[in-house]
């Protein structure tokens, strides 16, 4: 009876792919990783003004050099981040058979969803406008400009995932 119940939860997590609330871990994921970066980047420029008294000139300046190019690549990587895990989640969603009525539920979550959005864009901006982090503002551009739009961003995701969602037909076929 115990194993019954055990494979009973296991297909009922395995069948947990592609909903709206995935939406919710990436957006969090996504504040968490940007928030992780300005502060390495902060922790960095204040390292790269008190190094130059203890590593040789010309090292410090290779170093510098590669570590900045670097943060650099990491505004990029961001958009990259946010759209693959939006195709992601958009083509898990498509593999489910949903019912018309879950569409109802489905709207109701994007407005929790666009308001969740707004105060992680709020929290953002807020730790973005502390003193202490200003010299990463203009080093992460795109990240920026993500965060001040992230309620739209979390709209365009949901849009994706409803449209996925409630795109298939009974049985698993495509509506027409």
């Amino acid at each position: 009876m115990f194993l019954l119940k055990r494979k009973i939860r296991q297909r009922r997590k395995l069948g947990k792919k592609g909903s709206i609330l995935d939406l919710f871990y990436v957006i969090v994921f996504l504040t968490g990783f940007a928030i992780t970066f300005w502060i390495s980047y902060t922790i960095f420029d204040e390292w790269k003004t008190e190094s130059a008294s203890l590593l040789p000139g010309e090292d410090v300046g290779n170093l510098t050099e590669s570590v900045n190019i670097a943060f650099l690549a990491f505004d990029w990587i961001f958009i990259v981040m946010i759209v693959l895990l939006l195709l992601s989640t958009t083509v898990l969603a498509f593999m489910i058979d949903t019912h018309p009525v879950m569409f109802f539920i489905s709207f109701l979550l994007l407005f929790i969803l666009i308001v969740i959005a707004g105060i992680l864009s709020d929290v953002f901006n807020e730790f973005a406008g502390s003193g202490d982090l200003n010299a990463a503002y203009t080093v992460f551009p795109i990240m920026n400009f993500i965060f001040d739009k992230l309620p739209v961003v979390a709209t365009i995701g949901i849009a994706l995932v409803l449209v996925a969602l409630f795109l298939r037909g009974q049985g698993g076929s495509q509506a027409i």
